[in-house]
């Protein structure tokens, strides 16, 4: 009798342990996700090694699935050249970049510019924002990343990024200040501008500054500690590139 109930003993915590570690390799396979609100005690509790385990590159996740629809700030944790980060608006666009010509690095910057809604180079401890709704799909490839909820709205801060007026920034005239060494504040009229300027071939054929200028509503660009405003209005794209930087809304505006 002491033989069969030490064999079961045995038998249930080998099946524990197999569980454990089955649920282990489950979780390494989704995002880690920190939450702004996160105390410092509980983020120094995560061990370097432990954080690196859990943030996985080159592949795609399904919002809604792999990962909550929300607003992120995306971090670069490791690279050794770079990471991209790129959105597509649902499964179809997806697929149509999937199947496109991508055998070369020419072709596949042009599937990218054709068929993805944004995509982001950050290097490693760089930061991009991004909102994903329900049905998004993110790809990430060359480095390791972690989720960072970010509330636009309710920040003063300007991460790298696109930004619906309305919906990721309020309207109002804004004063932004760069942070960084660098900043490019791009507004689009609409989303339909900003489709066209991303579906132009500013990469592939080296003609970003012709696609901005010829779809852009301003640009300013703007140095470490420089200013600049811009008048935002519902339905606006706001383009933050190349850095990050610091607003506050003008409750005064000059209006020329």
């Amino acid at each position: 009798m002491k033989k069969l109930l030490a064999l079961i003993l045995v038998t249930f915590m080998v099946l524990f342990l197999v569980a454990c570690d089955f649920a282990t390799i489950l979780d390494r396979d989704k995002p880690i996700i920190n939450d702004e609100l996160q105390t410092e005690q509980n983020t120094t509790e995560d061990s370097e090694d432990t954080v690196e385990e859990k943030i996985y590159s080159n592949k795609i996740y399904y919002v809604g699935k792999d990962i909550p629809a929300g607003t992120y700030v995306i971090s670069c944790t490791k690279s050794n050249y770079g990471m991209d980060a790129i959105v597509f608006k649902s499964k179809t666009e997806y697929n149509a970049f999937q199947d496109a010509n991508k055998s070369t690095l020419g072709n596949y910057q042009a599937a990218i510019e054709q068929h993805a809604w944004a995509n982001f180079y950050i290097e490693e401890n760089e930061n991009a924002y991004i909102s994903l709704e329900s049905e998004n799909i993110i790809l990430l490839d060359g480095g390791m990343c972690e989720f960072n909820k970010h509330n636009a709205l309710s920040s003063n801060v300007l991460h790298t990024g696109i930004y619906v007026v309305g919906k990721d920034i309020n309207e109002g005239s804004l004063d932004i200040k760069c942070t960084t060494n660098y900043l490019e504040v791009v507004v689009f009229e609409n989303t339909k501008k900003y489709t066209e300027y991303h579906k132009a071939s500013r990469f592939t054929n080296g003609e970003e500054s012709e696609a901005i200028e010829a779809y852009s509503a301003s640009i300013d660009f703007i140095y470490k500690d420089g200013n600049t405003s811009v008048n935002l209005k519902d339905g606006m794209i706001l383009m933050i590139d190349d850095g990050t930087g610091e607003y506050s809304v003008d409750d005064d505006p000059v209006i020329n």
